[in-house]
């Protein structure tokens, strides 16, 4: 068994594989995310948008699990942290933790503020948020900098990396070219319709940046039926939503890790123990997963597709 290469942030930070998505849980977050550290799951994924992610139980979980673990080794307590800043138009009617009219610098620092402190990140004496991500660009490139400059302004102090969620190639290109401090990670919806983001993976790959997958299995239903799938969990005795999960890492190793969101402590255990079973596949199965990919909506990469 060939092992899954590991992800380096800057060629320097770990980032796993799996990263537990927190969004959708509700009244069941601290449970869930509770059940997903004691699984393994060393990084976790949420957002101070309120209709979607309760981060301050977000925060009591890890708290309550880092006090039931003292004298576990240092290294098993690192915990991958990573929030985000929602602009105003992402939160509808939901409370806000800035004022509509605050400028985005303003914005920016108050939602931070309020994120750093039921994570218990970035105070006096704590670490910084690991990585604090633009949930999504804004209507113009030059609106989107506005923001991006305000986060740039906390780091390294209070965050250690920036990224960005939702975003197309082209204005991922201008801000990659515009940015002070570079996006370091990539987070987006991994589906068919948007061509499994092929050539934004290979512009991240060429500049260092990791690529976070979500969606991968709930946006992928043709996939999880295919043939190829279906074998592939015979044949390692897994099943087919695990045997998805290795196909993509497998096609992007070494870059692409894989938010993961699922309730079910049976399955947290089994997904992380995909990494030491199954390891890298082999690479007639990577090209035949390639030639399905680009089969589910006719597309065509122009530009080489091996990573």
């Amino acid at each position: 068994m060939t092992p899954l290469k590991p992800i380096l942030i800057v060629g320097q930070t770990p980032i796993p594989h799996f990263i537990y998505g927190t969004g959708w849980k509700a009244e069941n977050t601290t449970d869930s995310v509770s059940a997903a550290l004691q699984a393994g799951f060393r990084a976790i994924d949420t957002a101070p948008q309120p209709q979607n992610y309760d981060e301050t139980l977000v925060g009591k979980a890890i708290t309550n699990w880092l006090a039931t673990s003292p004298m576990a080794p240092e290294s098993e307590r690192r915990i991958f942290l990573q929030s985000k800043f929602t602009n105003p138009s992402g939160y509808g009617d939901w409370v806000k933790p800035f004022e509509d009219q605050d400028p985005p610098s303003i914005q920016v620092q108050k939602s931070l503020d309020q994120s750093l402190t039921r994570l218990g990140r970035g105070g006096m004496g704590q670490l910084p948020l690991d990585a604090l991500l633009l949930h999504s660009p804004l209507a113009t490139i030059e609106e989107t900098m506005v923001y991006w400059r305000a986060m740039e302004s906390h780091v390294p102090h209070r965050v250690t990396y920036l990224g960005i969620c939702n975003v197309s190639l082209p204005t991922f290109t201008q801000l990659y070219a515009s940015a002070t401090i570079k996006p370091v990670i990539v987070q987006n919806d991994f589906r068919p319709a948007h061509g499994f983001d092929v050539e934004l993976l290979q512009f991240c790959q060429k500049r260092s940046v990791v690529y976070q997958a979500y969606a991968v299995l709930k946006g992928n239903m043709a996939l999880l039926k295919s043939p190829l799938v279906g074998w592939l969990a015979q044949e390692k005795g897994i099943t087919e939503p695990e045997a998805l999960y290795c196909l993509v890492l497998s096609c992007w190793d070494g870059q692409l890790c894989i938010l993961n969101g699922t309730r079910s402590e049976d399955a947290m255990k089994k997904d992380l123990e995909l990494l030491k079973k199954v390891g890298r596949l082999d690479k007639y199965i990577i090209d035949g997963f390639w030639e399905m990919m680009a089969a589910t909506e006719d597309i065509d990469w122009s530009s080489g597709k091996s990573a």
